[in-house]
C-alpha cells in the first residue's frame, strides 16, 4: 500500500497548460487548413448567397469573446488568489476557460469559410483569435508571488 504506481507521470500545472495550449493551436490550424483546402475556391459550393453575413457573425463573436475571455480569466484568477499569487488550480482553470472562449470565434470563422466557399476575408477572425491565443503563451507568471513594492522614498 505505500508503493507509488510506476505508471503515473507527475506533470506540473504549467506543463499541462502548455501541452493543452499547443494542441489547441495545432487543432485550430489543422481544421482551418482542411476546411480551406476542401471547401474554398469553388463559388458553386457556397451555401449562402450573402457572403458577408457569416463574416460579420464571426467578426462579432471575435470582438465580444476575446475581451470576455480576458475578463473571465482574470475573475477566475481573483477567486483563486492566495497570498500574492494565483494557485495552480486557478491558473489551470483560468487558462482552460480562456482557450475555450477563443475557440468560439475560430469555429464561427471556419463555418464562414465552409458556408461561403471563400477563404478571404472569412479567415481574418480565425487568424485574429489564433493570434490572441498565441500571444497568451502560458508562462506561469501569475503563480509566482508578487515582489514586494517599496513605497516612495522607502529603501
Amino acid at each position: 500500500m505505500g508503493e507509488p504506481d510506476d505508471n503515473t507521470i507527475d506533470v506540473s500545472p504549467l506543463t499541462m497548460v502548455r501541452i493543452i495550449w499547443g494542441f489547441g493551436l495545432l487543432g485550430l490550424v489543422t481544421i482551418t487548413a482542411v476546411v480551406s483546402v476542401v471547401f474554398a475556391g469553388d463559388p458553386d459550393q457556397a451555401l449562402v448567397s450573402d457572403s458577408w453575413v457569416p463574416l460579420v457573425v464571426a467578426s462579432g463573436l471575435l470582438a465580444v469573446m476575446v475581451p470576455a475571455a480576458y475578463f473571465v480569466r482574470n475573475q477566475i484568477y481573483k477567486s483563486h488568489w492566495e497570498g500574492d499569487a494565483v494557485t495552480p488550480e486557478g491558473y489551470l482553470r483560468g487558462n482552460f476557460v480562456f482557450m475555450a472562449m477563443l475557440e468560439l470565434p475560430v469555429l464561427a470563422g471556419v463555418a464562414a469559410i465552409f458556408l461561403t466557399a471563400s477563404v478571404w476575408p472569412t479567415v481574418v477572425p480565425v487568424v485574429a483569435a489564433a493570434g490572441a491565443g498565441l500571444a497568451n503563451f502560458p508562462t506561469g507568471e501569475p503563480m509566482n508571488p508578487a515582489a514586494p513594492r517599496l513605497g516612495v522614498g522607502e529603501k
